[in-house]
């Protein structure tokens, strides 16, 4: 590696996006991850632990690095959890990002915040950019908050709202995962086929990350398969990428579940003006599936 190539800095490294932006971002630049507790060896790059809500740590690791890029991915994406605890959702998700935020210098800094769908309502879907947000659980709204905060405090920056699905380094199940190992071990999996989203896979949509960086893009920006699905047709098409009955997966309700936090019914995006400042088509959930099963099937 050169001195020359711009530092980029990823939080929440160890997360199921973090790692494969890592991965990504090496090919681009010098790879710094924060996180915290880092998993040594298994990933690129120089690696530093340390709690986003403790600012004389942060600072000293940012002037240490003297980030070109910073890719926020660190959050408290568990839907229930931040439903359960609104406290630590908004420190997690607003106070963390508010942190970073004033800490990175004003100028020659470039800013990237990994948003989520779930800043809609979902009652109908195939969002745009400029679509109002109207988050309907604790999740959404601490996720609308820091979008916010970061476009207030640096108007250049640029907001990806995304879903994505992939593999973790952590000891636990991404729902890609979960619906593998469940048709591996020869259960059945069920899938809702009232929640429609426009999900990619990590490694793809990490790749967009890095070039919708380095465009001079700002503000709003959906990175999301070139079109949506039921998670019980993405179910399906797991399997059957992975070679399986489709049979095996059966639909059920949202209702059904029992969930605490309220779902949005349909986070389907529009990904019409990515592909347009991207210069190239976004990929489809088939092709996103096909990419997954042949990852997880190469490294067994």
């Amino acid at each position: 590696m050169t001195s020359n190539q711009p530092r980029v800095l990823i939080t929440g490294v160890t997360g199921l996006l973090g790692n494969s932006l890592a991965r990504e971002v090496r090919h681009y630049g010098q790879v710094y991850g924060l996180a915290r507790h880092i998993r040594l060896g298994q990933l690129p790059g120089t690696m530093f632990t340390t709690d986003l809500l403790d600012p004389t740590s942060l600072k000293n690791i940012i002037n240490e690095i003297s980030p070109d890029l910073v890719i926020h991915t660190a959050a408290l994406s568990s839907v229930d959890t931040c439903e359960s605890d609104p406290v630590l959702a908004e420190r997690a998700n607003v106070d963390a990002t508010r942190n970073l935020l004033k800490i990175l210098p004003k100028h020659g800094c470039r800013f990237v915040l990994i948003s989520t769908d779930a800043v809609f309502d979902g009652k109908f879907g195939n969002y745009a950019e400029d679509a109002v947000p109207k988050p309907i659980n604790v999740y959404g709204q601490t996720k609308l908050r820091a979008e916010q905060e970061t476009l207030l405090s640096r108007p250049d920056s640029l907001v990806i709202r995304t879903a994505f699905y992939g593999r973790n380094l952590l000891p636990k199940e991404s729902l890609s995962e979960w619906i593998l190992n469940r048709l591996r071990s020869g259960r059945r999996v069920p899938g809702f086929m009232d929640v429609r989203f426009s999900p990619l896979f990590t490694v793809h949509l990490a790749r967009l990350i890095v070039v919708a960086a380095s465009k001079t893009v700002t503000g709003v920006l959906h990175l999301a398969s070139s079109e949506s699905c039921s998670k019980y047709q993405f179910a399906q098409s797991l399997a059957l990428a992975a070679g399986f009955d489709e049979e095996r997966v059966y639909p059920v309700t949202l209702e059904s579940a029992g969930l605490r936090a309220p779902r949005p019914r349909d986070l389907s995006l529009q990904s019409v003006y990515a592909a347009k400042v991207l210069g190239e088509p976004l990929p489809s959930v088939s092709d996103g599936v096909a990419a997954f099963v042949h990852e997880v099937v190469s490294s067994h």
